[in-house]
């Protein structure tokens, strides 16, 4: 590359200074990946710690590496907790907390969504109502906690560090029409707390506005909070919905590895229609799929991830 064109690189991604430049150079280089497109994709972030999020994507790699687990997490409003879809406000998704009565210091009012709330729900919940804010985004991170049964499937399937979450949710556009799910959210895991039943508010992780409510009050003895890189979706990108057009909700168009690979709480063959729907149990929380060094799926997921980190570089 000649000297002009790194003055160029360089003048580009200069708002976030040289080592970060220089960071997103080297790794991009690991990754063997065109520079000048790498510029492109991270010279609209706002934040540096936006920027590490995907650095750290590349620098362990979708791509290859040792075994990883991706986790389908349900998460936000449903037809059960909220009782309506998540809207989706001017072609970005919004996941609702769910409502809760104890173990949060956090109001819908408090993280900025009190008139949304109060809108979608025709007030029934209403703007000072405590929520669930979990998981947890902030800066590039994310804190999320489990516990209970859908903890121990976790642990059972040996979710840690490395491992990557998609969480997805129930929506619907802002009139409420078209119920599908979608993910609008990943998250790699780079540590694993083990909160126990009795949090302090010492556990409540760093760079966080507000105290994890997996911190708060007394919970099961395998109460557990999972914190890494990631990022939220800020566009509704059709590739990020997993419902098939003109389906019910719980009818999925997914990647044709995903059977072969396999997927927790989806075994019966009869969930199955060829390799490219699934029937998604409407039970459970977490579904992990062991994919191993599967090239096929970790160029999927690669794929997603790239997807929602592209809402927030304003493509």
């Amino acid at each position: 590359m000649g000297a002009s064109a790194s003055r160029g690189m360089a003048s580009t991604i200069r708002p976030h200074g040289n080592v970060v430049y220089r960071r997103i150079c080297d790794l991009e280089r690991i990754s063997a990946l065109d520079p000048k497109r790498a510029v492109r994709r991270w010279s609209g972030l706002r934040h540096e710690r936006d920027i590490r999020a995907h650095v750290h994507l590349l620098y362990h790699g979708l791509t290859a590496g040792p075994a990883m687990k991706l986790i389908f997490s349900r998460k936000g409003f449903d037809s059960a907790a909220g009782g309506v879809p998540s809207p989706i406000i001017e072609g970005t998704p919004i996941s609702i907390p769910i409502p809760t009565t104890r173990r949060s210091e956090t109001s819908y009012r408090r993280v900025g969504l009190g008139d949304t709330v109060e809108k979608i729900t025709r007030g029934r919940i209403s703007a000072d109502h405590l929520c669930h804010e979990d998981p947890a985004f902030a800066n590039g991170r994310w804190a999320f906690g489990q516990t209970g049964t859908a903890q121990s499937h976790l642990a059972n399937n040996a979710v840690g560090v490395g491992d990557v979450f998609l969480f997805f949710g129930l929506f619907a556009s802002n009139n409420g029409k078209d119920r599908h799910h979608r993910i609008f959210g990943y998250l790699v895991v780079d540590e694993v707390r083990h909160l126990r039943a009795h949090p302090s508010k010492s556990d409540s992780p760093d760079g966080f506005e507000r105290r994890h409510p997996h911190t708060i009050g007394e919970w099961d003895e395998n109460n557990t909070l999972y914190l890494g890189h990631g990022m939220k979706a800020e566009i509704a990108h059709p590739s990020l919905r997993l419902t098939r057009p003109d389906a019910p909700v719980s009818v999925w168009s997914v990647p044709t590895w995903l059977k072969a690979a396999g997927l927790t709480y989806h075994s019966n063959p009869l969930r199955w229609t060829g390799d490219c729907e699934l029937h998604v149990a409407s039970r459970g929380q977490e579904f992990v799929s062991n994919i191993s060094d599967n090239s096929a799926a970790r160029g999927w997921l690669h794929k997603v991830c790239t997807m929602i980190g592209e809402g927030t570089c304003g493509h």
